[in-house]
């Protein structure tokens, strides 16, 4: 059932999504991520990265949805693909916001004890791992889907 309503209407969807993690932005509280990459911490916080995430996910579901307008239609696998990868890479990247961070500190202010994270290698792996996902399925996957689909015609039903 989700495989048919990803596959026929990726747009409803991602709109869907878009809503749903403004709201989790919008009340979320004020929860940070930081990433050391060598001598820089990046710090995100949950509201502007579930701001800046709602907003790509709007525009993803009306470009989609313009497409279903002008009678073009996406191929259905890598509209899958599109949406499990993005699914996966968003559940890390939230994943690491909300267990990664301790009272809003940097992870060099405080001791972990939490013991499935256990030097928080896993979730280093995973955020990274999930920041290099993100971008391949928006930028790649995506763009492929909508120049693939906007030269093929939709079959009458």
């Amino acid at each position: 059932m989700l495989k048919y309503a990803v596959s026929r209407t990726p747009e409803l969807f991602f709109l869907t999504l878009s809503i749903f993690i403004f709201f989790i932005g919008l009340f979320g509280g004020d929860k940070t991520l930081d990433i050391n990459v060598h001598d820089t911490y990046f710090v995100f916080t949950l509201y502007h990265f579930s701001i800046l995430i709602s907003t790509i996910f709007f525009i993803v579901s009306l470009v989609y949805y313009l497409l279903k307008k002008f009678k073009r239609k996406p191929l259905r696998f890598l509209s899958i693909i599109h949406v499990l990868l993005t699914l996966v890479s968003l559940g890390a990247i939230y994943y690491s916001i909300y267990f990664h961070t301790n009272n809003n500190l940097p992870r060099n202010y405080y001791k972990n004890t939490h013991p499935l994270l256990d030097g928080l290698t896993f979730v280093d792996i995973s955020t990274t791992i999930s920041f290099l996902v993100f971008p391949i399925t928006i930028f790649l996957i995506f763009p492929l889907n909508i120049i693939i689909g906007s030269f093929r015609k939709e079959k009458a039903i």
